[in-house]
């Protein structure tokens, strides 16, 4: 297929007449040579470096689930007590010399040291930290060091709901890089298609398709997991904040070839395309303020409500001493809140990575479309020759690539942060099985959440082929 005369076609005016395929090319490619360089060094670079990312978070993961997991299972019958952490070998540590059980008490009933004082109105006291609290004076101590003091407390037999796994983890950033390397491979496929190769009229590569099948899969089990957390969001946990990228990416390369002359029952018709178009806009729009309320708690101190049952018949048996029955225990709700839980010391997946990934790709969605009405307005107000709107519209459709931007641009944070988390990889499995504890005060009684070792994915319970599944869409 020869290159043809570049050209701007929106569904939404009348459909011209037009031979087979003869849609425009898109994005625009540089009338240089070295810049054309610079576009492919760049699309391959997002690849390689993405899938890298992809294949060692792959690999960590299944490490976690097939390492160290003894006595995790949700059948063990220490499991509702301790999770999969090493709360029983440490509330059951002798205490050391200079341990000041009241500092450690007063530190955590007063919440002074810590991020969750909203806790302390409620009766509720938190170990949220791996290391560094207070014991005396200017004496630290770490957290099993702090559980000796809790030897005589009664450990709440509790459930981890599907919502207590809250806290970003390594699947968020491998579901991120899923859907990222399938728009940078699409880029890949509009660009090469701009100057004339590529899949050839009226037909796309199979690996196109099994992106395409890819995104879809990630947008029906989106909605499955949003419609489980509209419902009831106590149980289910929170979907993707990225969702949104797929279907807005193929609102923008619906209009350009290949996509659209690949799809002959869209390409033959325009008001079904144009229809199409803006029903995934929408789609879009609507992922992308879910996404960003999710966002708006993401950094929060704590899960906003109840994620773990409280399994009332077991109290009674479980180790411990308590002067509260098991009703008054499991009507304490903020007993069974996940706090967030802090490493103070290396590895992890940082929140901020996939805070600026989400800003940055909206900000490239919203920003640009916005500038058509100011330009006119502006062109209006200063200058004698204003410009239509559709004028406008053209100019931005000519120079602003679109979703080719913010899949570049999503893909460097990813591989910016993948790289700044990588560094603590190694640490990720030398840590300990600490985990945030919940304790109430007037009853003596401590709930254990699950400890974010591993990303939890060496909890084999009933949530858990689920969990790994979506590590590989962005659910």
């Amino acid at each position: 297929m020869t290159r043809r005369a570049e050209f701007y076609y929106d569904a939404s005016d009348e459909f011209p007449a037009y031979e087979l395929c003869k849609f425009p090319n898109y994005p625009r490619r540089p009338h240089s040579r070295h810049g054309h360089y610079v576009i492919w060094a760049a699309i391959w670079f997002c690849l390689v470096a993405l899938c890298a990312f992809w294949i060692l978070s792959l690999v960590i993961a299944i490490l976690a689930v097939t390492t160290e997991n003894g006595g995790f299972e949700p059948g063990n019958a220490d499991y509702t007590l301790y999770k999969n952490t090493r709360f029983e070998n440490c509330s059951n540590t002798a205490l050391k010399p200079y341990y000041n059980c009241t500092s450690v008490y007063e530190d955590l009933m007063n919440l002074q040291q810590s991020a969750f004082k909203e806790f302390q109105d409620h009766g509720i006291g938190v170990l949220g930290t791996a290391e560094h609290i207070p014991v005396y004076n200017d004496t630290e101590g770490t957290w099993c060091e702090a559980l000796s003091c809790f030897k005589d407390f009664k450990v709440v037999p509790s459930k981890p709901r599907d919502s207590a796994y809250w806290q970003p983890t390594i699947r968020d950033w491998m579901s991120a890089a899923g859907t990222l390397i399938v728009a940078v491979w699409h880029t890949r496929t509009v660009y090469n298609a701009s100057g004339g190769k590529g899949p050839v009229c009226g037909g796309l590569a199979w690996d196109d398709w099994a992106g395409i099948a890819y995104d879809a899969a990630s947008m029906v089990w989106w909605w499955i997991d949003f419609g489980k957390w509209a419902v009831d969001p106590s149980h289910a946990r929170r979907p993707s904040f990225l969702g949104w990228l797929s279907p807005w990416k193929y609102s923008d390369f619906l209009a350009y070839h290949p996509f659209v002359c690949g799809m002959p029952f869209l390409r033959e018709r325009p008001k079904a395309l144009y229809s199409i178009r803006w029903i995934l806009r929408l789609i879009a729009a609507t992922q992308w303020v879910v996404g960003a309320h999710f966002f708006s708690s993401i950094g929060a101190a704590d899960s906003g409500r109840p994620v773990y049952d409280c399994l009332a018949s077991a109290i009674q048996d479980a180790p411990g001493f308590t002067t509260c029955t098991a009703q008054q225990i499991c009507s304490k709700d903020w007993l069974f809140y996940s706090p967030r839980f802090i490493w103070q010391v290396g590895g992890g997946l940082a929140v901020d990575g996939l805070l600026a990934t989400f800003l940055i790709c909206s900000f490239l969605a919203i920003v640009p479309p916005a500038l058509i009405p100011i330009c006119m307005i502006g062109s209006q107000l200063l200058s004698s020759e204003s410009k239509s709107f559709r004028y406008w519209r053209d100019k931005y459709h000519k120079y602003y690539p679109g979703a080719s931007v913010a899949a570049a641009a999503g893909s460097i944070c990813v591989i910016v942060m993948a790289a700044m988390s990588m560094r603590g990889v190694r640490t990720e499995f030398q840590r300990e099985r600490d985990g945030a504890v919940t304790f109430f005060w007037e009853c003596t009684a401590v709930n254990v959440n699950v400890s974010p070792w591993k990303n939890d994915l060496d909890v084999n319970d009933s949530w858990w082929p689920a969990r790994f599944v979506k590590m590989f869409f962005n659910t």
